[in-house]
């Protein structure tokens, strides 16, 4: 199911995100994928109202950065190349490899955001990697949520 986080401030103005996540009881919902403008992630349980998001009842102690891979000869911003294209190919590649000991979200053709139980993890195995130009810290595991800053203060870094 899809949930959505309702953002009231940051440069655009008021949008709307929504995130994956699985349905435990009436109101309660487990997270599935990381949310791109505020650091929540899988294992995150949150309270909603409908499909918004209004509180989060359990902040899985997670290390989560975005990490930003290498664009190929010739691209451009906003563009892609094709899924054959080889370095569309290596990046899956990565995608895979990543998503069989951490919890991945592709934002971008070229950026995810991946959570690990532990720092080492992620520096050995994304912050190390070839392919990897530029990696961002989003989340430390005592992190403390805060919904009502998030959702004023949306994170577009």
């Amino acid at each position: 199911m899809k949930v959505q986080l309702r953002f009231t401030g940051g440069p655009t103005g008021p949008f709307e995100e929504e995130v994956d996540g699985e349905e435990m009881r009436p109101g309660i919902v487990e997270l599935r994928s990381h949310a791109t403008f505020a650091p929540l992630g899988p294992g995150d349980i949150v309270e909603t109202e409908g499909p918004v998001i209004t509180g989060i009842k359990h902040f899985e102690p997670l290390w989560t950065i975005e990490a930003t891979l290498h664009l190929p000869a010739g691209t451009r911003f906003a563009m892609s190349p094709d899924v054959e294209h080889p370095a569309m190919v290596a990046v899956a590649e990565c995608e895979e490899d990543w998503r069989r000991a951490a919890w991945v979200t592709r934002n971008t053709s070229f950026s995810f955001l991946i959570s690990a139980q532990t720092r080492g993890w992620l520096e050995d195995n994304v912050e190390g990697h070839p392919y990897v130009e530029h990696v961002a810290l989003v989340r430390t595991p005592d992190l403390r949520p805060d919904l009502d800053v998030w959702l004023t203060h949306p994170s577009f870094a």
